[in-house]
This record gives structure tokens, sequence and C-alpha cells, in this order.
């Protein structure tokens, strides 16, 4: 099925086992994201991590909490290396370096910050097809650089994306697949067999299987 080698495809797995850039190259990445993907950082770290841990994280980034406030406006505008730089290190320094655990406590926290209502209409609105053939009008919602692109039909979508540099480090691939297996968990399908690969130098495709 998945190869695991050169930029060849990948599953979940194979994705996650990819060597991790280091922290310099990582915020040194240029493009935003909106604060929006960083919803609440402060205060989930602070409840599963301890008081201090914030704080920690910011510092080892070489930041401070006006830069980067525990709850980050969601509409402004923030370093797409403050987000991976935090995520990489929240997954160095408390789960192993096994990025594979990151998804449950993401799932968690979404389920945290918009509850079961949200959930329940989503359900009765959307389907994951729908919402992964609107990629192209989220993307430029939340990143300021690249694009996506999506192929949907009844039973597999072809999601790609190109143009930043970002696209191309570990772990925002990984990011979207469990981005893209929490819209199958959130509307209670069944899960989604996703495969990715990397297409030139900046850019990322993904293939996600799903019952029609």
């Amino acid at each position: 099925m998945a190869r695991d080698e050169g930029d060849g495809w990948r599953d979940l797995v194979g994705l996650a086992r990819v060597e991790a850039w280091p922290l310099e190259r990582i915020l040194a990445l240029p493009g935003r994201c909106r604060g929006g993907v960083l919803d609440a950082w402060g205060e989930h770290v602070r409840r599963r991590f301890g008081e201090t841990e914030a704080d920690a994280l910011r510092a080892a980034m070489g930041i401070g909490a006006r830069e980067l406030p525990d709850a980050p406006d969601k509409e402004g505008w923030y370093p797409v290396g403050w987000q991976l730089g935090l995520t990489r290190l929240i997954v160095d320094r408390h789960l192993g370096g096994d990025v594979l655990k990151l998804e449950r406590l993401i799932h968690e926290d979404a389920q945290r910050e918009h509850g079961r209502v949200a959930e329940r209409v989503a359900r009765l609105l959307l389907s994951p097809r729908r919402l992964l053939g609107a990629a192209h009008k989220v993307f430029p919602l939340v990143y300021d650089l690249g694009r996506a692109e999506a192929e949907v039909d009844r039973k597999r979508a072809v999601l790609r994306w190109s143009g930043a540099a970002f696209m191309a480090e570990p772990l925002w691939r990984v990011l979207q697949v469990f981005a893209v297996r929490g819209i199958f968990e959130a509307l209670r399908a069944a899960e989604p067999a996703c495969e990715g690969r990397g297409v030139g130098e900046a850019g990322f495709e993904l293939i996600v299987r799903y019952r029609g």
C-alpha cells in the first residue's frame, strides 16, 4: 500500500516517521496563519502540562506573551513558524517525540472549544465530501501563502497544496491529515484512509478514501 521511502506515498504512520526539522528552521519559515489555528493554546497547555508551561514554550521560541498571547486573536495573523514551533515543542517535551499522540489532544481541544451543539449543526448541514471540496475557499482564510485545490468524487478526494515553503515541513503535513480525519470524526463518518506525498519543493498531495 503506502510506501515509506523518498517522497513517495506514505500513510499517516509513514508521514509521522519523517525526520523532524530543527526548531530554528521551523521558526524561519515565511508565511502567516490565522490566530484561530492557535485557538486558546495557552489554556490547553496550562491545563495539561502545568501553569508555567505556556511561558516555557514561548521562551524556547524566543517570543513573549505580548507577541503570542495564550488566546490569540482568531482573526489576527501570526507567523506560521509559531504554530509549527509550538506543536513541535509540545510533541518533543510531552509526547516523547511521537507526533501521532498529538491527534487525540487536538480533537479533545476542538471538542472542548466548540462543543456538541456546533457538531450537531454541522452534521445536519454538511458532509465530509462537501467540506473537502471547499478546501480552495478555506485555505486562504487560514494561511496567507500558497493555495489549495481539491478533486472530490463519491469515494475519493485528492487534496493538493502548493506554493509555500511550510508545506514541505513534515509536521505541517501530518497536521493536514489530522484535520481531514477530524472532519470525519466531527461528522460521525467512518474514518477515511489517507496517503500523502511531497510534490516538488513546496507542495503536498493527499488522497483521502472513504465510503460513498
